[in-house]
């Protein structure tokens, strides 16, 4: 629904949608047809992914990497999630030092939730805020946690588009792609 939200207030430029779990997974490639992107959403869940799993960063380096081939010179990423390992924020420094701004929309509550996984077992699915910041800022971007009205969108700055994302620039001068 949130995501629904984004796309709805999008105000031009391209999207692309990445999922991932154990690996990265490109659901909908770079496209400036938001209500394109829209079409996939309600086919999203935990259930469609071929392994369990959390590897931030392999989405973050995946996301990158989509921009990169796309020939945009930077772009931002929005990354939706509960906690960020290590490595996630690792990869979240490598984006920035490529041009990329992730930023972090945090999902749950610090008490948690509990949750059965592929393999039965319980697990507890708390937010953790902290984690989020250090990913944030060692991505260049924003952190904000989930509300229920659109708040956190415009916290986030995200209903843009990053004027930089979509340009490329030859001979000094700036050319939009197409």
């Amino acid at each position: 629904a949130k995501l629904a939200s984004l796309l709805q207030q999008r105000e031009g430029g391209q999207l692309a949608l990445v999922v991932y779990a154990d690996d990265a997974y490109t659901v909908a490639p770079l496209t400036d047809d938001m209500a394109n992107v829209a079409l996939y959403l309600d086919a999203l869940a935990p259930q469609v992914m071929p392994s369990d799993g959390q590897r931030t960063d392999r989405a973050l380096d995946w996301a990158t990497q989509l921009l990169q081939r796309s020939g945009m010179r930077g772009g931002a990423i929005l990354l939706l999630t509960d906690h960020a390992d290590a490595a996630a924020i690792e990869a979240a420094g490598q984006a920035r030092g490529q041009g990329v701004r992730v930023s972090v929309l945090g999902f749950g509550t610090p008490a948690g939730s509990a949750y059965r996984d592929g393999r039965g077992q319980i697990g507890n699915a708390a937010l953790d805020e902290a984690s989020l910041r250090r990913l944030a800022s060692a991505g260049g971007g924003r952190y904000q946690r989930l509300a229920s009205d659109v708040s956190d969108l415009h916290a986030l700055d995200l209903r843009g588009a990053d004027a930089s994302a979509g340009a490329q620039v030859r001979d000094g001068v700036r050319h939009w792609l197409d």
